[in-house]
């Protein structure tokens, strides 16, 4: 029984690590998106904002909410059409 005991505690510790870094990645990206519309509000044609997306990522329509919440024109494009194919990996 003992064994089993520490096998439960071990899976207990993992579960609260995954949870400490999951709060901790939550916190962040509330953060940020907390930060935006300050971000929006400074920017001007002087100082343009720059988005760096990840693969995967797509904040379109967070983008333009944004933009229209602040009154903002946005003028998106995409640097890779959806209907090609994915670059080849280095």
């Amino acid at each position: 029984m003992s064994a089993v005991l520490e096998e439960a505690k071990q899976q207990v510790a993992e579960f609260q690590i995954q949870c400490d870094e999951y709060l901790s990645v939550s916190v962040k990206q509330k953060t940020e998106a907390d930060k935006q519309p300050k971000d929006v509000e400074e920017s001007t044609c002087m100082t343009p904002l720059i988005f760096v997306l990840s693969l995967g990522a797509d904040p379109t329509g967070a983008l333009l909410q944004l933009a229209e919440a602040s009154g903002k024109d946005l003028h998106a494009f995409s640097l890779w059409a959806r209907d090609r194919p994915p670059l080849p990996r280095a």
